[in-house]
């Protein structure tokens, strides 16, 4: 998703990164379909996902680029991270289908975690002691100083709770 692909490829909207989407317009027409007006983030996920689903896939290529600047700070990385999620949840309100389990996983840990602090605090431990070795040894692998390596495991571990308290709102129907 985040290298891309060596050459033109057919694939759907979990490869790519849609910060600069073409559609052709034909094929709106033709599909009846338009960007959702009522999303506030990942209108253009929902769109390719009801192509997808009537055998219109989306081309990757490569020789189209687009520059995205990054978030300055890491409250506007957060901010991101939250209302990704809740594009997301309300993506996912809107059309169940598009469900997958890595766009869950964070608020399922999220309520695993609070369950488990509930009616099993030894699962809750071995849950949240797996999670923060994963975070551990990903941030570790990201290179970097050693502070630097730490900073990558926190803001990971901050971008999934924001992530995920985005998911839970858009779900419930909530709007930026």
């Amino acid at each position: 998703r985040y290298a891309g692909f060596p050459e033109d490829a057919w694939t759907d909207e979990s490869a790519l990164m849609l910060c600069n989407l073409a559609v052709r317009r034909d094929v709106l027409i033709e599909e009846r379909l338009a960007f959702p007006e009522d999303l506030d983030r990942n209108e253009e996920n929902l769109l390719l996902e009801r192509l997808r689903l009537r055998g219109r896939p989306a081309l990757h290529s490569p020789a189209l680029a687009v520059r995205h600047e990054r978030r300055s700070s890491p409250p506007a990385f957060m901010r991101q991270c939250a209302l990704s999620g809740l594009g997301r949840g309300q993506m996912t309100r809107a059309l169940p289908a598009s469900l997958r389990a890595v766009h869950a996983g964070p608020a399922a840990l999220a309520a695993a975690l609070a369950a488990s602090a509930v009616w099993a605090p030894g699962v809750g431990l071995v849950l949240g002691g797996g999670y923060a070795a994963a975070v551990l040894v990903s941030g570790w692998s990201s290179g970097g100083s050693a502070l630097d390596r730490v900073g990558v495991a926190v803001l990971t571990s901050a971008a999934h709770a924001a992530y995920a308290a985005g998911f839970v709102a858009g779900l419930a129907g909530l709007r930026a």
